[in-house]
């Protein structure tokens, strides 16, 4: 239809019989190669190699030590705060998924998180940090503190079809109120699916959850698309900031880091 595509191409290769002798096995290792490509920016050919098998290892077994840890109900949640400047107290806080490892200690989530979402283990994931978080809410209300805190859920996650009956299940477990729980979802979540989000969000803002996006301006979204999801909080991502934090820094001959 008189539409131009420009595409790249990875090209992952395994020679036989020098690396394998049996067809899937060169094609396994072709695969890994393919997908080093992918990591490395795509457009490129890469030839299976030691490197290429001992990162898939680490990663098989990173998996199944992942696999454990979430079975076990092992990954912990760290907040952290949100100061508000007018009363000068505390009244947010972002939960953040943190895996200490038995062997390797703190597992970045830059390793863990994308891990999770290649196997599918994103879901199971990201409802245990939904329930601890849910569980902590309800430990500072009933001692008198009213902190809303905002729980990361992916995309699949968001797909799944059942985010709003998990939402309803830990409200009435832990007996907290609904405001103070906030659901932040990333701009490419909503992308993907776009009647499905504005559905199931329709049905969280209508609970008393509150709604936000995280990383905006990293997609193809714009403002007035936007106007399309019931949200509440639109997170700026980090990278529009930078050059106008460079310019504020250099014209009050304060250093980047003091901002």
């Amino acid at each position: 239809n008189n539409q131009e595509l420009r595409l790249t191409l990875s090209l992952g290769i395994s020679s036989f019989p020098s690396q394998a002798a049996e067809m899937q096995l060169l094609v396994n290792q072709a695969d890994q190669a393919r997908l080093s490509c992918k990591s490395l920016g795509g457009n490129r050919i890469q030839v299976y190699n030691d490197s290429i098998r001992q990162t898939s290892m680490e990663l098989m077994r990173l998996e199944q030590d992942l696999r454990i840890c979430l079975d076990k109900n092992e990954i912990e949640v760290y907040y952290q705060p949100k100061l508000s400047l007018t009363p000068n107290k505390i009244e947010t806080a972002e939960a953040l998924a943190r895996w200490i490892h038995p062997e390797q200690g703190f597992i970045s989530p830059g390793v863990f998180i994308p891990l999770a979402e290649r196997t599918g283990l994103i879901e199971q994931l990201g409802y245990s940090v939904l329930e601890k978080s849910c569980k902590q809410i309800a430990k500072w209300f009933n001692a008198g503190k009213e902190i809303q805190v905002a729980v990361n859920i992916a995309a699949q996650q968001l797909v799944s079809g059942n985010l709003a009956e998990q939402v309803d299940k830990l409200l009435e477990k832990y007996e907290i109120p609904a405001r103070l729980l906030q659901i932040e979802l990333t701009e490419s979540s909503l992308m993907d699916d776009t009647s499905t989000a504005i559905d199931i969000m329709h049905s969280l803002r209508a609970r008393g959850v509150s709604l936000a996006i995280d990383d905006f301006g990293t997609g193809y979204s714009s403002l007035s698309y936007l106007q399309r999801f019931p949200l509440d909080i639109l997170k700026i991502d980090r990278s529009f900031l930078v050059d106008q934090q460079k310019e504020l820094a250099a014209n009050t001959n304060l250093g980047a880091g003091t901002l």
